[in-house]
């Protein structure tokens, strides 16, 4: 990848995701089109079977191409994975937020904690359901509130030891620590792909288009179709 020089970071970071996104478009591009040879291939055995040469190289080929589904299929895990773990602690952030707003509402309403626990769990789903860039400030303002109330809540078990807890709740959401050790994966995962296409584009261009030729004379509409699909519209 080449990075322009004499400009900004952000310039930089730009062209950067810029490029990825265009490789990974050929990417997506040129693997339907391996994916629609791996069918014709599938679809007529009895004519690649004509060819050894070919057969041998179609092999080969599908084992390619199943190893990029492999791995497409470990990167939509972790993705999945790493979505569970972040609703996991919004979950959990929003419920000792609720909880919270819910003791302080209690002394300014004179009501008792069992009056108020359809409303707290209301107000948790609430919570759950608003968007990261306005929950912030309301979990914030919650835990501000609850610092300058912690005489109200002290009498229902809630201490600064606890709401300094909460405080290093709301950071590690709103500010994990992994995004580094994630951004390391992104490029390591981008570097198997381009890898793997690279492998694949030179297999195809160097063994499967030659091979697939020795069906010119045997089934020359086979021959016609492959290269219909290589030809990328």
């Amino acid at each position: 990848m080449i990075i322009p020089t004499f400009r900004s970071p952000h310039f930089n970071s730009y062209e950067s995701n810029r490029n990825n996104k265009t490789v990974q478009q050929k990417q997506a591009v040129n693997f339907k089109m391996y994916q629609a040879i791996e069918r014709l291939g599938d679809k007529y055995p009895h004519i690649i079977n004509q060819s050894p040469e070919f057969l041998s190289a179609f092999i080969i080929f599908k084992r390619k191409v199943a190893a990029i589904l492999e791995t497409l299929k470990e990167e939509e895990t972790e993705k999945k994975m790493r979505e569970a773990k972040r609703s996991s602690d919004k979950d959990k952030l929003c419920k000792a937020g609720a909880d919270i707003a819910g003791l302080l509402l209690i002394n300014m309403n004179t009501l008792n904690i069992i009056s108020l626990k359809p409303e707290v769990s209301t107000f948790h789903a609430e919570l759950f359901r608003t968007k990261d860039d306005q929950l912030r400030p309301r979990i914030q303002d919650i835990h501000d509130s609850g610092v300058s109330g912690i005489k109200i809540l002290t009498q229902y078990g809630i201490t600064l030891s606890l709401l300094n807890a909460f405080q290093e709740m709301i950071n590690d959401y709103f500010q994990p620590v992994y995004p580094r050790e994630l951004s390391q994966q992104r490029l390591d995962m981008n570097k198997r792909y381009r890898q793997l296409f690279k492998e694949i584009d030179l297999f195809v261009k160097e063994n499967l288009d030659k091979s697939v030729t020795s069906l010119r004379k045997k089934n020359p509409q086979f021959l016609h179709a492959y290269k219909d699909l290589r030809v990328i519209k």
